[in-house]
């Protein structure tokens, strides 16, 4: 019988701590490069340099890659990969817009 009116009141102190938590929460990061910003939207309008900078190229030796052509650079320029790594696995990325060293 004592063990059940623990196991309640456990169970009622979360059901108070939850509702002093707030509905939403809002994570933002940032990061501070010392470069100019043409030397930044160079590396990253251009999807083959991003196995310069990306900790995702680096995580599996063996993902293949494919790319939407010679130049995949700027709007509209894409690559895939494949990968058996969990934490790689497949995908797609597309360059939706580009907006000059912003």
């Amino acid at each position: 019988m004592k063990v059940i009116k623990i196991i309640g009141i456990v169970i009622l102190l979360l059901i108070i701590v939850s509702y002093l938590l707030p509905a939403k929460v809002h994570v933002e990061r940032s990061l501070q490069m010392n470069c100019s910003p043409e030397a930044a939207f160079t590396l990253v309008n251009d999807l083959k340099q991003w196995d310069k900078w990306s900790p995702w190229h680096g995580m599996d030796p063996n993902t293949q890659w494919e790319f939407s052509g010679e130049q995949a650079i700027g709007a509209g320029a894409w690559y895939t990969w494949k990968s058996e790594h969990p934490k790689v696995g497949n995908g797609k990325l597309t360059i939706m817009e580009v907006k000059a060293n912003e």
